[in-house]
């Protein structure tokens, strides 16, 4: 016995299917939290190799290093990841 197949030619459910997981709150925390840290990622990066002169890679260590922890803590306040 074949499983029971959908109709291709139903793109509207085919359309939710795939923007659903992009309407979620958990995609909209995810996307918003990454926009921002790469925005203070791209200051903070400034700020540290043009005006304080310290080592490109000392800074880049640093700032993404602690960046890419901050994220994760943010995500799991939202409860964005498990």
């Amino acid at each position: 016995m074949l499983p029971e197949q959908k109709n291709p030619s139903d793109k509207s459910s085919i359309c939710a299917g795939m923007l659903k997981p992009f309407l979620s709150w958990s995609f909209f925390h995810y996307l918003w939290t990454g926009g921002v840290l790469a925005l203070v990622q791209i200051c903070l990066l400034w700020l540290f190799i043009d005006i304080f002169h310290i080592s490109t890679i000392i800074s880049s260590i640093t700032i993404i290093g602690g960046l890419f922890i901050m994220r994760f803590l943010m995500l799991r306040f939202f409860n964005v990841v498990g």
